[in-house]
């Protein structure tokens, strides 16, 4: 808060003697009873039968101060001055964290605690926001509300989270894969299948590449078997080496003979 100029303190220096409080000396700590008194002085000030041009310049003066407390107390004294003593100037509310307003802020940090703070019931009330969320230009507000789908399984998402798992974001590819992952038993297991076999293929992520192969060991229906078998032979090492993973976790020993001619593969990593 900046300091307050000469005339505004020679002002209030005259008030201030005129309702019998004496400040101390620069440099001076005051006692209790002065800060009491002090403390009580503008409501004595506001109350003062006389309102003469001194005091009104002061209260103007105030309204300039960069402190907003302070700004806000000279307008409520200017107020009652003019009007009377009138109920003090209500706020508005503020929104809950997770509220349909905060959903829909324009403001990114709000938008993201309005997220992560959603309820499920909110969330499956709020689908069409949450769908309309999902193609907003900042990968946080997009990630947040995949994990809002995913708390909440929304299966309407399906289509929109396919999609996204081909977007650049890593940590967005994630988010869509688990959440698919956490609702296969509600999607249409085609594509579904679909969907992680690719990402087995092409993600360059390890995490996703495992997430989309614990998909299909879960589906555990012939179709991810045969897709897992098949990709024990893709040219990508990285691949061979996440489908041997899925299939390690099948439980069927059946599969282990499919795995041993990995135990020459020219990659070390397989």
């Amino acid at each position: 808060m900046k300091p307050l100029s000469s005339k505004f303190l020679s002002v209030g220096c005259f008030f201030l003697a005129s309702l019998g409080i004496t400040l101390p000396a620069w440099g001076q700590q005051p006692g209790t009873s002065q800060l009491a008194a002090t403390n009580t002085t503008w409501v004595s000030l506001i109350l003062h039968p006389v309102k003469d041009a001194a005091t009104l310049e002061m209260l103007r003066a105030a309204l300039k101060e960069p402190d907003p407390v302070v700004r806000e107390l000279a307008l409520d004294a200017l107020a009652i001055i003019r009007d009377g003593v009138v109920p003090r100037r209500v706020r508005p509310p503020v929104p809950a964290p997770s509220s349909p307003e905060t959903l829909r802020s324009t403001n990114t940090h709000t938008l993201v605690d309005a997220l992560r703070g959603l309820d499920a019931e909110t969330a499956r009330r709020e689908t069409p926001l949450l769908l309309t969320l999902l193609h907003r230009p900042e990968a946080v507000v997009q990630e947040e509300s995949v994990r809002a789908i995913q708390r909440s399984q929304i299966t309407a998402a399906n289509s929109e989270l396919i999609t996204l798992l081909s977007d650049p974001d890593e940590g967005l590819r994630l988010a869509a894969c688990e959440t698919l992952a956490g609702m296969f038993d509600f999607l249409p297991r085609p594509a579904l299948t679909t969907a992680m076999v690719r990402r087995l293929e092409l993600d360059p992520s390890s995490q996703v590449r495992r997430v989309a192969g614990l998909t299909l060991v879960a589906l555990h229906d012939a179709p991810a078997r045969d897709a897992l078998l098949r990709l024990l032979g893709h040219a990508r090492g990285v691949t061979r080496v996440s489908a041997a993973a899925a299939l390690g976790t099948w439980g069927d020993s059946e599969l282990a003979g499919a795995l041993h001619p990995l135990l020459g593969d020219p990659a070390d990593l397989v």
